[in-house]
């Protein structure tokens, strides 16, 4: 006998209020996704609410769902306000036609202000004429529970006038971010809860404004982020900052007053430091002027923290940047012959850049970014580099160099060579030899102490040998990694192979020239002294190292066996 059961579906209300919750809340988020996808109102999700009495009370209660503000209208902002639990808010005003704008604007403000002490999350963006109002035309606001604020303004020649104070009080507040604010617009907000402080949009700032700033913060301020893209206007003060718990220093160079303060603060050796210098705006003597000021200190920090690896990036023909940081490898693991890894070793040397990235999280780093400097008075810039830097590029012992990787189609060739100022005027120096009775100059190794090399994206050129000398003679070269071997010939990759025990390639060899003049003799470039420059001083000079790097970077470890046999494309034959 069979029974038949009647299994109709319960009612949604029977539901307990917690399961309840959790499926509102469920729906909500795909609400608000639906809607940020097809352009509809970020309030759209509040029709949930309108369904029953039971619903309305569940999303009301759920106090997180209206933490997320875009002041925009004041009866909903108000609305929010009342019933989040960490109220962030987002305010972007723009100048508009309607004639109730500055009455909307107003009462806007003034919902704020009664929330303020509720508020945890500040972002407002409004033109510098309308920022310039509403610091001068309001009262403090208190606001003891605020941990993040952002204050915009827009376009670039749209500044808010230094004679403007803004009208916060937040003593917690741990991350300030703002654009076009003049240090002493912002005065107010300077206290030692501030961890991550970014000064934006190239405004002109005082150097004693900086040191006051600083000053307001404490003795060793708590900043672990830091970023000052302004223009400092050297007033004749100076002040030595100490930042022990800083880990990102983002600095700008545009004069020798941004140079200057540098040399002034103090930081520990895990921070990660960005020193951007724009020549736009500088001839080569201040672009000089400034690598002297800030070498010191650059190679204090290479010299403290250990760095021995550099990698030299040319972005393009007015734009290189310069990177130490420490050596991923130690030397003696390759040097003895090291050729068992762990799994987690392996999985390392398969993802470079990942493993680059936590190496250098816990260590630190140091980049040095020159960018918009004159094409022409490039070679002069990087002999500055090599002269003022040279302690640091001594303890380079792993050097990487990568050409225009973004002019670089992939599975071509580069287009670009060796022979130029990048790199050879920076792996190499020119010095007059005044013991030799002619006037002779000849070519210095700045790197002097590599051990291992990496080239990308620069054509190599066949090898230059002085008395049966190989060109490696002044390092001691164990590694060497070529990207794109273009006329490297087989010759040369018999010799390289009797120089350096480890050598890695990809290119077929003998290839031709590739688009160079037919009369650009090799002999003629790397020959065995050079004369004395022309009055360009742009001579190139012999390479006895070549070297550059970055993509993909394979280190192949070997014995002089496995590598003795190789074929043109670089792989050994069985």
């Amino acid at each position: 006998m069979v029974n038949y059961i009647n299994c109709a579906s319960a009612p949604i209300k029977v539901l307990p209020l917690e399961l309840l919750d959790n499926i509102l809340v469920l729906a909500v988020d795909v609400e608000k996704t639906t809607a940020a996808a097809n352009g509809l109102s970020s309030l759209s999700w509040m029709k949930i609410g309108h369904v029953c009495r039971q619903w309305y009370g569940v999303l009301k209660m759920r106090k997180s769902l209206w933490n997320e503000i875009v002041a925009v209208n004041p009866d909903v902002t108000t609305l929010f306000l009342e019933r989040a639990f960490k109220p962030s808010v987002r305010l972007a005003i723009r100048v508009t036609d309607d004639s109730d704008s500055e009455e909307t604007r107003t009462h806007l403000f003034d919902v704020l202000e009664q929330f303020s002490d509720k508020i945890v999350s500040l972002d407002m963006e409004m033109p510098g004429a309308m920022w310039e109002t509403f610091c001068n035309g309001r009262e403090p606001w208190q606001m003891r529970r605020l941990e993040r604020m952002r204050l915009w303004t827009y376009g670039v020649t749209d500044p808010v006038p230094a004679t403007s104070v803004v009208p916060f009080s937040a003593p917690m507040v741990k991350e300030l971010i703002t654009c076009r604010f003049s240090l002493t617009t912002i005065q107010p907000l300077m206290s030692q809860s501030i961890e991550r402080l970014e000064v934006l949009g190239n405004v002109q700032v005082p150097a004693s404004d900086i040191w006051m700033a600083f000053g307001r913060m404490g003795a060793k301020p708590n900043l672990t982020h830091l970023a000052v893209c302004a223009t400092v206007i050297d007033d004749g003060t100076r002040q030595d900052i100490d930042l022990p718990r800083l880990q990102k220093l983002v600095l700008p160079v545009r004069n020798t007053a941004a140079a200057d303060m540098f040399t002034h603060i103090v930081l520990p050796s895990s921070a990660s430091i960005t020193l951007e210098v724009e020549c736009d705006d500088l001839d080569l003597d201040e672009v000089k002027a400034i690598i002297k000021t800030i070498s010191p200190k650059i190679n204090e920090i290479v010299s403290c923290n250990g760095f021995k690896t550099c990698n030299l990036y040319h972005v393009n023909t007015a734009h290189t940047n310069m990177v130490f940081a420490p050596a991923l490898e130690e030397r003696g693991a390759v040097a003895n012959g090291a050729h068992t890894r762990s799994a987690g070793e392996q999985k390392f040397r398969s993802q470079p850049e990942l493993r680059s990235q936590l190496e250098l999280k816990s260590q630190g780093k140091l980049e040095l970014v020159l960018s918009s400097y004159q094409e022409e008075e490039e070679a002069q810039v990087y002999d500055a580099l090599a002269e003022d830097l040279k302690p640091s590029l001594k303890q380079v012992t792993v050097l990487k160099i990568e050409d225009m990787r973004a002019y670089n189609a992939p599975g071509l060739p580069p287009t670009r060579t060796m022979i130029g100022p990048f790199p050879s005027r920076l792996v190499r120096v020119l010095k007059r030899d005044f013991s030799a009775r002619n006037d002779t100059w000849r070519s210095e190794l700045v790197c002097s102490r590599l051990w291992k090399m990496e080239l990308h994206y620069v054509r190599f050129r066949k090898t230059y040998h002085d008395n049966s000398a190989d060109d490696f003679s002044e390092t001691n070269v164990k590694n060497l990694t070529i990207r794109y071997a273009v006329n490297l010939e087989g010759k040369d990759a018999k010799d390289l192979r009797e120089a350096i025990p480890w050598v890695d390639w990809t290119g077929p060899l003998g290839a031709e020239d590739g688009g160079n003049d037919d009369d650009d003799d090799v002999e003629d470039v790397f020959g065995e002294t050079v004369t004395e420059p022309d009055e360009d001083e742009d001579n190139v000079v012999e390479e006895e190292v070549v070297v550059t790097g970055d993509v993909d970077i394979v280190a192949t470890s070997g014995n002089d066996a496995a590598v003795a046999e190789e074929g043109v494309d670089g792989k050994s034959e069985e």
